[in-house]
């Protein structure tokens, strides 16, 4: 005979409700770790975009100096700052030097690599004959860059350019 009163075992009802809270949770906890995992992996793509773009623009920044550095040398040697005398050389650096930014150090040197004429007046004296860039732009006449090196007269991290002038016999 069926009565209906509940079923009295103990813990019968506490485990019913265990199981369909598990039931009704589960399929909840499932979407919001996907909907976490997505999210995150659209803020992965977002931030890979954003690093792209301050990449490209980090780098077309460097392009501008570095174009902008080759106007300097450019307009230098062919106004002939190589075959001023060394005291109208200084003279003319040091002039120019409040004009140029403040990471801008030129120096005059000659055919032996010696430094004769500086905007950064402890250059003067020093040699970049076994430096490679200069080497190069000796020999073929065009602006060249060498790679990051230490500068020897401030101790920073710097990027050489050189660009060679001619002597009044039209020797580099």
């Amino acid at each position: 005979m069926k009565t209906n009163e509940p079923d009295q075992r103990p813990g019968w009802s506490a485990r019913r409700l265990s199981i369909l809270f598990l039931l009704v949770a589960l399929p909840l906890i499932a979407f919001e770790v996907y909907n976490i995992l997505e999210l995150r992996k659209s803020r992965e793509t977002e931030i890979r975009l954003e690093s792209m773009q301050l990449l490209d623009q980090v780098e077309s920044e460097q392009q501008r100096i570095a174009d902008d550095i080759e106007h300097v040398l450019v307009a230098l040697t062919e106004m002939g700052i190589g075959r001023l005398s060394p005291a109208s050389c200084q003279d003319t650096l040091l002039r120019i030097k409040a004009k140029f930014p403040p990471y801008l150090a030129v120096s005059i040197s000659n055919r032996s690599g010696t430094i004769w004429c500086s905007t950064e007046p402890r250059a003067r004296g020093l040699s970049v004959a076994d430096r490679s860039y200069w080497q190069e732009a000796l020999t073929t006449g065009e602006q060249t860059n060498g790679a990051t090196l230490t500068s020897r007269t401030t101790g920073r991290p710097s990027i050489p350019f050189a660009l060679a002038y001619k002597d009044e016999n039209g020797v580099p």
